[in-house]
């Protein structure tokens, strides 16, 4: 299948097609939902991360029929790899959140907010776009189905922006598969943000976690050390915002 194809239908999907659909099925999904006594919008927002995982999920056997590729070719996950996948997601996440508080100085220095006056002021944003569906879930389902469902979420993110994306550019050179593999990733972080400045922590994590994974694929093919580091990663940031709302 042509690279500009993969191209297109990859943003098709992010941009368009699940933005347009997640709606009518996470409203079919709430009326199911009759546990809790969160509200509406708490329920929704799980709704949201459940059809979001399943439509990329969906997506990812899409493109992997269409480009008839095998992208976990190579993996391999003993309790090395494990531990090696562990501490090169925490090791980003510290690096993320260091570029995370430079680019927030930046930010309040060129286009200052009078509502965004600490760092805790901007964890609020967070809970706007994706990041929110998240947080939502915490708040209503047991942590177990959490990390199961973080794991399916990322570990399908994962395999399809470093393995198959990278290896369908290749034709093109490695700098090039590397860079238009991120310029896709960071695409999907930023179109369901609901503004730019809630989309900053978002994209410079997903800059960070994008840049090196892609770069560690190109020398080592073993794609299960980078999904051990995309949940530990996440859930750490999840963890953090639960530190600082606690």
């Amino acid at each position: 299948m042509h690279a500009l194809a993969i191209i297109a239908l990859t943003i098709g999907f992010y941009a368009w097609l699940a933005q347009k659909t997640a709606p009518l099925f996470s409203r079919i999904i709430l009326r199911l939902m009759t546990f809790g006594r969160q509200s509406v919008y708490a329920r929704l927002q799980v709704a949201r991360l459940l059809v979001a995982t399943v439509q990329q999920m969906l997506f990812f056997l899409l493109l992997l029929w269409l480009t008839q590729m095998n992208p976990l070719h190579g993996m391999a996950l003993d309790a090395r790899n494990l531990l090696v996948g562990i501490f090169l997601g925490l090791g980003l996440m510290g690096t993320a959140s260091l570029l995370c508080q430079v680019a927030v100085g930046i930010t309040d220095l060129v286009t200052p907010s009078p509502e965004l006056r600490t760092m805790a002021d901007w964890q609020v944003l967070l809970r706007g776009g994706w990041m929110g569906q998240f947080y939502q879930a915490l708040e209503i389902l047991p942590y177990w189905l959490i990390i199961l469902l973080t794991s399916a979420y990322v570990s399908v993110e994962e395999v399809l922006f470093r393995s198959l994306l990278i290896e369908s550019f290749l034709l093109y050179g490695q700098f090039p598969a590397w860079a238009l593999s991120l310029a896709l990733f960071l695409l999907a972080q930023w179109i369901p943000m609901p503004n730019w400045r809630s989309s900053l922590f978002p994209l410079v994590g997903a800059g960070t976690l994008g840049a090196i994974h892609g770069f560690l694929y190109l020398r080592d093919t073993n794609i299960a050390v980078l999904v051990v580091s995309h949940i530990a990663f996440f859930m750490l940031a999840v963890r953090r915002r639960e530190c600082l709302e606690g």
